[in-house]
């Protein structure tokens, strides 16, 4: 009897965490970042424009919340990467600004 009452809460334990696991897929409206969440993680994948300024020497600035790039003429960048938390801890996290195209003017 006890080893059968075992056998189910192991088999109870092994069900809740499957469920935790499950990711739910949502999109950002900023270009396409995508991210899964589940209730123990969440991933996201960054690709978005980022917000673009013009001084007033004509210089082209990229920037986000945490990063500024003085862009010289004819490039673009994108703020992408991934980010990947754990119960709400961060343990990976690459996002940033990277140059996108380089033309020739």
């Amino acid at each position: 009897m006890k080893k059968k009452r075992i056998r189910i809460m192991i088999i109870a334990c092994v069900a809740v965490l499957a469920v935790l696991c499950i990711p739910i897929r949502f999109a950002y409206k900023d270009g396409g970042s995508i991210g899964y969440a589940a209730f123990l993680y969440r991933v996201t994948y960054y690709h978005a424009m980022p917000m673009e300024e013009t001084d007033e020497n004509g210089d082209v600035w990229y920037f986000t919340a945490r990063e500024r790039v003085k862009a010289e003429p004819g490039e673009e960048w994108e703020l992408g990467g991934t980010e990947v938390q754990i119960l709400g801890i961060p343990v990976y996290n690459d996002v940033g600004l990277r140059k996108i195209s380089e033309t020739s003017e």
